[in-house]
């Protein structure tokens, strides 16, 4: 459902589309150019009235489209490592360990097909399924990130480091600050639930730790938000270019925040590094204005 999740699966056409349905009287240029595409696709679209589309989709924040799909097709671990190697000799991983919120996972797919992040992994029990709710709030990047299952983690990093990656968790005490380490080798980041974190076994496994420097008043970001910081420190980006995709990322990530000064605590949380700190002396730094949340206004 919605308008993105929706466009980008017709168009990235990996699984097939049976039909459209779209609420009858919406005519935004958006929706309609949605149908245009499914109608070259040559995709059966049904028209349904308003009180029947809400009846149906009352649960869900459709936008008045949605679409009827097969399920997203997935990789072997093997699959997804050549993949990756395909696209870069560098290539970034992330293994999710214990996210159980679909929304969550959906903004973490988000972040790091946004962010150039080669491949997702993902345990096959206590993980939610690639729904609708995790499209939607991927924002329709779940058709082109790859992903895989696998049955078991720990085993699932043995297979990674023969194949040549450095395994890195992401926990609030890491060794090393995520800016601070040198990502000149392949890695897969692990990344653990808002609850647990990642597991006792699967942390012994990993050949380093990294932390997200906590400068504010809160003691953790959400899995999701942390999933974009700690892939952004993965870009060997001028400091310039990494604070502004830092700052991208938060919003991308933080969709549903309303008010400035959440976002700002986040930011003051995330400018750890002096360098950055300098830079919000700068006047061309003001382009981050227009980004700041606002009490009327959704990110989708």
């Amino acid at each position: 459902v919605g308008i993105n999740s929706v466009r980008e699966a017709l168009s990235a056409s990996k699984r097939r589309c049976y039909r459209l349905v779209f609420e009858q009287g919406k005519t935004s240029p958006r929706i309609q150019a949605v149908l245009k595409l499914a109608e070259e696709k040559q995709i059966p679209i049904e028209p349904l009235p308003k009180s029947v589309f809400q009846k149906k989709f009352h649960d869900q924040v459709h936008q008045g489209i949605a679409g009827y799909f097969s399920t997203i097709v997935t990789l072997e671990l093997e699959d997804l490592i050549e993949i990756a190697f395909q696209k870069t000799s560098l290539p970034t991983l992330v293994i999710l360990d214990g996210i159980q919120d679909p929304q969550n996972l959906g903004a973490i797919i988000r972040s790091a097909e946004t962010l150039g992040i080669q491949g997702l992994i993902l345990p096959k029990h206590g993980t939610p399924a690639l729904n609708e709710t995790v499209a939607k709030c991927s924002s329709g990047a779940i058709e082109h990130l790859p992903i895989t299952w696998v049955t078991n983690l720990t085993r699932c990093t043995e297979q990674l480091k023969e194949a040549g990656f450095w395994i890195a968790g992401v926990v609030p005490d890491g060794e090393i600050p995520c800016y601070q380490y040198q990502f000149n080798t392949p890695l897969a980041l692990v990344l653990g639930g808002e609850e647990k974190g990642i597991r006792p076994l699967l942390k012994k496994s990993c050949d380093v730790t990294l932390s997200i420097p906590m400068k504010g008043q809160l003691e953790s970001l959400n899995v999701a938000s942390a999933s974009a910081v700690a892939a952004v420190s993965t870009e060997p980006s001028s400091c310039p270019t990494r604070f502004l995709m830092i700052v991208s990322s938060m919003v991308a990530v933080s969709h549903r925040w309303r008010t400035p000064a959440l976002f700002k605590i986040s930011l003051r949380i995330l400018l750890a590094d002096a360098s950055t700190m300098e830079l919000m002396a700068f006047p061309s730094l003001r382009i981050i204005s227009p980004l700041l949340p606002c009490g009327d206004c959704t990110v989708e």
